[in-house]
């Protein structure tokens, strides 16, 4: 009977010594997996963060890229602008050069007609006295009217040059 008792203990001691291994085994096993995946879980956690920040300095750069690009939108708009303007003033000064020209022209084919009919350079007349320094006043005043009173000394009647003179005198 004592060796059936000491084989009996010994095939549970056996059983009992691999059960333990095998639940260390299993400890380990489960120890290492939970190890991987907080491995696994850091390096998802590490190129996560690595994303975020590639996509804020991309961000960054975008908005420093848009912030030059209206900041030289802005420039050539000024320049334009300040352009525009200067090209307005050109045209203004041309303007009013011609503007000049013509009134000195239009002061020299006047002078000519008066001095075809009849009206001298120093305000006397041949024929009509004062009336034509008068005349050559109003006109260098009017320039408006000078082609209609122009008009009304070449064709020499004095009834039509004396109303046309009404609204310069």
């Amino acid at each position: 009977a004592v060796v059936s008792t000491q084989s009996g203990h010994y095939g549970r001691g056996m059983f009992e010594e691999r059960l333990l291994v095998a639940y260390r085994e299993k400890l380990a096993f489960d120890k290492q997996q939970k190890l991987i995946a907080e491995e696994e879980e850091e390096e998802r956690l590490r190129k996560e963060r690595d994303e975020n920040r590639q996509i804020a300095r991309q961000r960054k750069r975008e908005r420093k890229k848009e912030q030059k690009k209206a900041a030289a939108d802005r420039k050539k708009a000024e320049v334009a602008e300040f352009q525009k303007a200067e090209q307005k003033k050109i045209e203004q000064e041309i303007l009013q050069k011609l503007d000049e020209d013509k009134k000195r022209k239009d002061k020299r084919r006047l002078t000519r007609t008066f001095s075809n009919n009849g009206v001298l350079n120093d305000g006397s007349s041949d024929s009509s006295g004062s009336r034509s320094s008068s005349v050559e006043r109003a006109l260098l005043e009017n320039v408006p009217e000078q082609a209609k009173l122009s008009e009304c000394m070449k064709k020499e009647k004095s009834t039509d040059c004396d109303s046309a003179l009404i609204p310069l005198l």
